[in-house]
């Protein structure tokens, strides 16, 4: 019996949409070449787990290395709104979440993140250096076959979609001015999203690519509601 479709990343067991691939284990550093040259890589590479332990990275079935890493379906989804009233003023805003989601950075898949390109401008990462030996992204130079490892991210998030805060005059006031009703307002939308890692997304709720439309902007107004 079947029990998994690599190529189109379906598993007995697991979500629809999962993430298949060769788990991130930090960066090759300079007291590891020897064990790094074993696996065809040198200090600054992308290092992947050998889930077998048989000193190869393989991808063929019966020795296949690669494991599901996550899901970009949301474990869970949530959301408050709520608006408040005191004497003419009111307050609103709604705030959502999505949890346990996983997603191949869009931005990280492109040469947003490779500094040896002239294509685009650059993220603000960490790379290795011989002066800067860090486990966050792999060096600029290196050969890199496994730096697909590295893009996939949690893409959780926090995201206060909407907060208005008006003010409605008062009935004495508007029987001077011969109006029923005035409200005037200051809305903004969209005006923050917390991630883990906010350098690396445009958007994680999109996981937007450089050349997509999807990402929303903040946008801020001021308004006048009127009835006569």
């Amino acid at each position: 019996m079947e029990t998994e479709d690599k190529a189109n990343r379906l598993f007995v067991g697991e979500s629809l949409r999962s993430n298949f691939y060769y788990e991130f284990d930090g960066i090759w550093q300079l007291d590891e070449i020897e064990e790094a040259k074993k696996y065809g890589q040198v200090p600054g590479s992308v290092k992947v787990v050998d889930q077998n332990n048989d000193g190869k990275i393989s991808s063929s079935a019966g020795i296949d290395d690669r494991v599901v890493l996550g899901n970009e379906l949301p474990k869970w989804m949530a959301g408050i709104s709520n608006t408040f009233n005191y004497k003419s003023w009111d307050f609103s805003f709604f705030i959502y979440t999505r949890q346990g989601v996983q997603f191949r950075n869009s931005l990280l898949q492109g040469t947003m993140g490779e500094l040896g390109s002239n294509r685009y401008n650059h993220l603000n990462l960490n790379y290795w250096t011989v002066d800067n030996p860090t486990n966050d992204y792999f060096g600029v130079w290196q050969a890199n076959p496994y730096r697909e490892a590295i893009q996939y991210k949690n893409a959780d998030f926090w995201r206060l979609s909407n907060i208005t805060l008006g003010y409605t005059l008062p009935k004495q006031m508007l029987e001077k001015i011969k109006f029923s009703n005035l409200r005037l307002y200051v809305q903004a939308n969209n005006p923050y999203v917390y991630t883990k890692e906010k350098n690396i997304w445009m958007d994680p709720e999109f996981n937007s690519g450089t050349y997509q439309d999807d990402v929303p902007n903040s946008v801020y107004s001021i308004g006048i509601s009127a009835s006569f």
